[in-house]
């Protein structure tokens, strides 16, 4: 008996790419995991560019007195966890400025330590500080903050956990400080 090998149609050839194009898509959704990764403009920005934009938001959102500008920086786990009490500390801030921001002086900050997995950050976290942030009345004010850079079991803890603001030079050990030491 002769048999007669028959070649795949054009079609199915097609078909069968085409599914396997749409699995291959499919594949490639991942989380979030880190700062760079959730904000589109940053794709070209070192981590430690990315810590110092965050305090310029924190500063820009005193300065003008933006409280919405001051939260899109916190990480969303907490503004969910500690919603009222950031809203409550901001205005405590606003009050605790003596006068209007007028300049700072420089912005500091890097990610230091966390945690790696076979050359793999599993989470990394950041601090920095506003140096020199004067006003109009003449008072100086200092201000750290920290966070979370990279999480990648939890892409809801990347961002700002607090940052914290006192008066330079001042008499009194007077802070107030916003979202929670994690």
């Amino acid at each position: 008996m002769n048999k007669i090998r028959k070649t795949p149609k054009k079609a199915t050839i097609a078909i069968t790419l085409i599914l396997v194009s749409i699995f291959m898509l499919a594949c490639t959704g991942e989380n979030k995991t880190t700062i760079s990764e959730s904000t589109d403009n940053n794709e070209s920005k070192t981590p430690d560019e990315q810590v110092w934009d965050m305090g310029l938001e924190i500063y820009e959102g005193l300065k003008n007195k933006d409280k919405e500008k001051i939260k899109s920086v916190f990480s969303e786990n907490e503004l969910m966890n500690h919603s009222r009490k950031i809203d409550r500390n901001i205005d405590e801030i606003y009050e605790f400025i003596d006068g209007e921001i007028v300049e700072y002086k420089e912005i500091t900050g890097n990610c230091g330590g966390g945690e790696r997995r076979y050359y793999e950050w599993i989470y990394r976290y950041f601090g920095g500080y506003i140096f020199g942030i004067k006003t109009d009345t003449g008072r100086e004010y200092t201000i750290s903050y920290g966070g979370c850079m990279i999480d990648k079991n939890d892409s809801d803890n990347i961002g700002v956990f607090y940052f914290k603001i006192w008066e330079k030079d001042s008499d009194g050990d007077e802070s107030i400080l916003v979202g929670t030491y994690n």
